[in-house]
């Protein structure tokens, strides 16, 4: 694992130990200056948030996910774990949405 990839995972290892409404803001004070790390560990701890439903923890809306371009999925799979969380959670409320609607 190289340099900056340890520093993003003991920078998450430590916001795991924290509660959860002080993460966010230790994530920020480390990533001071580098906006890629710091959206990398916060799609990191979303997806590590365990869930009830999808109600209780909504996903991301389109506008406030990362890009992604083709160069960035090799290297950033928090990136691409966090699109996949999106749109699982987007189907299984579809799935809700319609079976609700089609109840008498």
């Amino acid at each position: 694992m190289d340099e900056s990839r340890q520093r993003e995972q003991a920078i998450f290892e430590v916001a795991l130990k924290l509660p959860p409404e002080q993460r966010l803001a230790h994530c920020a004070a480390e990533c001071v200056g580098d906006s890629r790390l710091r959206e990398r560990l916060e799609a990191r701890l979303r997806a590590a948030q365990p869930t009830a439903s999808p109600a209780e923890n909504p996903a991301p809306t389109l506008a406030e996910m990362p890009s992604l371009s083709s160069n960035d999925l090799g290297e950033n799979w928090a990136d691409v774990l966090t699109a996949y969380n999106f749109l699982r959670e987007a189907k299984a409320l579809i799935s809700e949405t319609t079976v609700a609607a089609s109840r008498p």
